[in-house]
């Protein structure tokens, strides 16, 4: 697609790249189903509770984390497979329910 808005020149996409494209039509999806739960009412709540200041600190921060983790999640892909990710993802589930179910209270 990014070659039909180039006039057909071959464009070669970056991890970057892929990631900036995702982001749009993810914003576009999940801001109206936002809307639709109610946590704009919430948003609007934590902004007259914690100020401007605090609010826009904490957006930002967990923007940059979800940034930061959808880079090493792609590199990690790019680097390995798609297998390994997946078997890791699968080794960490294991661990923090076992860890929780040693740490936490059962009843």
């Amino acid at each position: 697609m990014t070659g039909y808005f180039m006039g057909g020149q071959k464009v070669t996409l970056h991890v970057f790249d892929i990631l900036l494209y995702t982001a749009i039509p993810c914003i576009v999806f999940l801001l109206p189903m936002a809307y639709l739960v109610g946590d704009h009412v919430k948003t609007v709540q934590a902004f007259e509770k914690h100020g401007a200041g605090q609010f826009l600190g904490l957006v930002v921060a967990g923007g940059c984390m979800a940034f930061s983790y959808n880079i090493i999640t792609i590199c990690l892909i790019k680097f390995t497979s798609s297998v390994y990710y997946a078997v890791a993802g699968g080794f960490k589930v294991c661990l923090v329910i076992g860890f929780s179910f040693l740490v936490f209270d059962q009843k």
